[in-house]
């Protein structure tokens, strides 16, 4: 069976290496239940195409999407399709751990893709930032991570997964969190 995958190419392997239709899928219905995630926050932009569907939801939401990636390769045609309220900030998550990343975190009513070069790294350094009834998902388990590397932050900043019958039965590589009080 063809792997379903949506927007992109490789630059050296010629092959889509972004979300999957059933990420997609995923994301769209965690956000949907959460309509009071109005702050959103991503690492890895790479070319900006999930910063772009991020920025269309903060927008109908009356909130905002900082995305942040140490390198910018963003596509000139999609960020010109990016609404106002996405910003990009040029940073390295990982080593400016008191950078502008965790500024946006820390505010209520966030909503964390964590989807850069280092997941189980961006969750245990920036998950403990986010407020009770946020949340957060982490992209390419099974790929990149797996569930144990990030049992530490789960446990101690009290996450809760969220949806996740629904993400397995969709079979998606995304792994969804909710902090609890």
């Amino acid at each position: 069976m063809m792997d379903r995958t949506m927007f992109g190419l490789s630059p050296d392997k010629g092959t889509s290496v972004l979300m999957r239709h059933a990420d997609w899928m995923f994301l769209d219905r965690v956000l949907a239940s959460k309509p009071e995630w109005t702050n959103l926050v991503e690492t890895g932009t790479f070319y900006g195409l999930t910063s772009l569907y991020l920025g269309v939801i903060a927008k109908l939401r009356g909130g905002q999407l900082h995305t942040f990636d140490n390198i910018d390769q963003r596509k000139r045609e999609i960020v010109e399709a990016w609404p106002d309220c996405v910003h990009f900030d040029h940073e390295d998550i990982l080593e400016a751990s008191k950078g502008e990343v965790m500024r946006w975190l820390h505010k209520p009513y966030t909503f964390a893709f964590f989807d850069n070069g280092h997941k189980a790294g961006e969750v245990c350094m920036y998950a403990k930032w986010l407020t009770v009834g946020s949340g957060f998902i982490v992209h390419d388990c099974g790929l990149e991570w797996e569930e144990r590397d990030i049992l530490y932050p789960l446990k101690a900043y009290h996450f809760e997964p969220f949806m996740q019958e629904e993400g397995l039965e969709l079979g998606t590589s995304c792994r969804a969190f909710v902090r609890q009080a």
